[in-house]
């Protein structure tokens, strides 16, 4: 942690928000190795429990391949534009596409899934500018920072317990607090504000873009690999 200067206030939003992102990387940790050690120790007998499994082990190869492809070729062109255009904040851009382009590639509809996230970023921009650049600039603190954000995150946690609404309430959770950056002093700075936040729209479209053009996946074939999947699966026999 850096020393406080004197006469300078602890961030504890700032303090709050690296707290919460360590917990939830310690969780994702732990249901990693918790996936490892199931598939290095399954279990000899079947079990009641109906739950997700801990790690999803995916066996289509080509669909594989062909999502890497994609991801590579997003990464590249807007690396490759942010190198020419030397923008100081297609940084976002950069990770943002590697991250959409990675992260969804293993969904059933990756498109889709990734337009979701796009809406609930778009969603976010405007919460976060009316907050971020016009509230919390007059009422800085982290008293008022809790009573301007906590109302609009409760809702978004609950559009993510629904499933018609988890993509673009996730989308809109994380980017509304990126957006925000509260680890940073609220001062009224439109501009770097709306650029930060083009960055991450055009990433986001340069992945969808993509993923719609290049190697685009026959609906056919993903129907013979699930049959063929469903065919070469044992089914375990049912107990009474």
């Amino acid at each position: 942690m850096p020393d406080i200067a004197a006469g300078q206030d602890i961030d504890w939003a700032g303090t709050v928000t690296r707290l919460t992102i360590a917990a939830d990387f310690a969780e994702a940790m732990r249901q990693v190795l918790r996936g490892l050690d199931a598939l290095r120790s399954p279990p000899s007998r079947a079990s009641r429990e109906r739950r997700q499994p801990a790690l999803v082990v995916h066996r289509d190869y080509r669909a594989a391949s062909r999502n890497a492809v994609r991801a590579a070729i997003a990464t590249l062109l807007v690396a490759g534009l942010w190198l020419a255009t030397k923008w100081s904040d297609a940084t976002g851009t950069v990770i943002l596409v590697a991250v959409v382009s990675s992260l969804f590639a293993a969904r059933p509809d990756p498109i889709r899934s990734a337009w979701n996230f796009f809406e609930g970023t778009l969603l976010a921009l405007p919460f976060a500018f009316l907050i971020g650049q016009l509230a919390l600039p007059v009422l800085p603190g982290f008293g008022w920072f809790m009573v301007f954000v906590v109302p609009i995150l409760v809702p978004a946690a609950l559009g993510m317990a629904n499933p018609r609404y988890v993509g673009v309430a996730t989308a809109f959770a994380i980017n509304f607090l990126a957006f925000l950056s509260p680890h940073q002093a609220m001062t009224y700075d439109p501009f770097p504000f709306f650029a930060n936040s083009a960055s991450v729209l055009v990433g986001i479209l340069l992945a969808i873009g993509v993923f719609a053009i290049v190697l685009p996946a026959d609906p056919w074939v993903t129907v013979n690999r699930i049959l063929q999947a469903m065919r070469e699966d044992p089914c375990p026999p049912l107990s009474t």
